[in-house]
């Protein structure tokens, strides 16, 4: 008898767990080719992303430009021909409305390289030169802001860095500098490290300008070693009793320990000597500063550069000023040596003081003989001194205080103790 073999109970079992098996395989290798499929599509993905970040000439152009036009707009005051002296609002144009210039800032730079802070507070410490009022733009134009070294696009190459999100920007300025940018790839966007304008910046020093004035002469600058000669003058009509001398020095020290701490802020070491001497007439001196040089030249002496040389160790010293003290209701006074024969008698540099000068007013006649502007007389014009009043108020040569007063950037550099200069300030020293 017969028997169909598929009816055979353990053959169809058998023949069932084999389907199971090749059914489950199948099934398998069918999860692995999406798989594969996923993983191809995601690389591929990557690689479009990669591809679209790729950073060439044309996109460091752009950058550059945007950067152009950040520069212009902050530094150059592109967007205000107002001289007021008050920020003015936007009243045409893209940039009205405040949200549009931060768009701009976002647009060109990364978010941790502070160029976007940099430019929101420029200039330090003054009127901001574009500011957000309710949502608006308002923009203060200082008139002494310039900037015009920018780069040459022709003249841009761009090259790989050793980080793969990074790129080399090489180029020349207008002014023939060679200049290096960095680009970084932030949030898939082509970013720059840094402006220009923070990597070229632009300094003046003082061989590009008249100042200091106090370039000759005994007390060229105020560094290294100076010292300080206290001439007290006595006629017969005044003289010093030793308390009085004492109050004068105290004034005279006072005035040059300002000088130094506010020399120190710009780097300067100094010391300071004093040393007094004297000098009696037997007769009356007048009370102008004319009337004491015409007795002194009548002396053995004629000047003070000779006495200084008979009295004083020059030789141990860099620098050495007079500082002529008379019992007297003088004006405080000073002679600089400018270098022309008219003034080689003040070769030996000198301020006189009477008695009734203060600490302020002869810390600004020791600044005067380094080169400082001065407001007396009409020596320094009306906008000089509407400058100082609206940058520096509480500059020594104007605040009529030490106690409350700085040494501003401007003086410093006037008097040769910085020599150089944030370019917003050049405005000071045209001629």
């Amino acid at each position: 008898m017969k028997y169909n073999t598929l009816n055979s109970p353990k053959k169809i079992i058998t023949l069932l767990l084999v389907t199971f098996f090749v059914m489950t395989f199948a099934s398998c290798s069918n999860d692995s080719d999406v798989d594969s499929q996923s993983d191809l599509s995601s690389q591929e993905s990557v690689a479009e992303s990669i591809a679209e970040s790729t950073f060439d000439v044309d996109d460091a152009i752009q950058l550059v430009e945007l950067d152009k036009t950040v520069i212009d707009m902050f530094i150059n005051n592109s967007l205000c021909n107002d001289k007021s002296d008050e920020a003015v609002a936007v009243t045409s144009g893209e940039y009205v409305n405040f949200d549009a210039v931060e768009s701009l800032l976002d647009s060109v730079y990364i978010a941790n390289g502070n160029n976007k802070e940099m430019f929101l507070a420029y200039p330090e410490g003054h009127t901001p030169s574009v500011s957000n009022v309710d949502g608006k733009t308002f923009v203060f134009n200082h008139i002494g802001s310039k900037y015009d070294d920018f780069i040459v696009t022709s003249s841009i190459a761009v090259s790989e860095s050793e980080n793969e999100n990074e790129m080399i920007i090489k180029a020349k300025t207008e002014l023939g500098k060679d200049v290096e940018l960095k680009a970084v790839c932030e949030n898939e966007k082509w970013l720059l490290e840094s402006s220009l304008y923070l990597v070229n910046k632009v300094e003046t020093s003082k061989t590009d300008s008249k100042f200091p004035l106090s370039d000759y002469g005994s007390f060229m600058e105020y560094s290294g070693k100076v010292l300080v000669i206290e001439l007290f003058v006595s006629d017969s009509a005044s003289g010093f009793t030793s308390v009085e001398e004492k109050e004068f020095h105290s004034r005279v020290e006072k005035a040059f320990n300002y000088i130094t701490e506010q020399a120190e802020t710009y780097g300067k070491e100094v010391t300071v000597d004093y040393k007094s001497t004297y000098f009696e007439h037997f007769g009356t001196i007048g009370p102008n500063v004319l009337d004491f040089d015409l007795v002194f030249a009548e002396t053995g002496f004629g000047t003070l550069q000779k006495f200084a040389d008979a009295n004083c160790d020059l030789a141990a010293y860099d620098n050495y000023v007079f500082v002529v003290c008379m019992d007297k209701d003088i004006k405080p006074s000073f002679s600089c040596y400018d270098g022309s024969d008219q003034t080689q008698l003040y070769f030996a540099e000198r301020a006189v003081i009477g008695k009734n000068s203060t600490d302020v007013e002869i810390c600004v006649s020791v600044l005067r003989l380094l080169g400082a502007y001065g407001f007396d007389e009409g020596i320094c014009d009306e906008y000089t001194e509407s400058l100082y009043n609206a940058y520096f108020p509480h500059d020594i040569m104007v605040s009529g205080s030490l106690t409350f007063s700085k040494m501003s950037p401007v003086t410093a550099y006037a008097c040769g103790i910085t020599e150089e200069l944030d370019p917003l300030y050049r405005v000071f020293f045209y001629e």
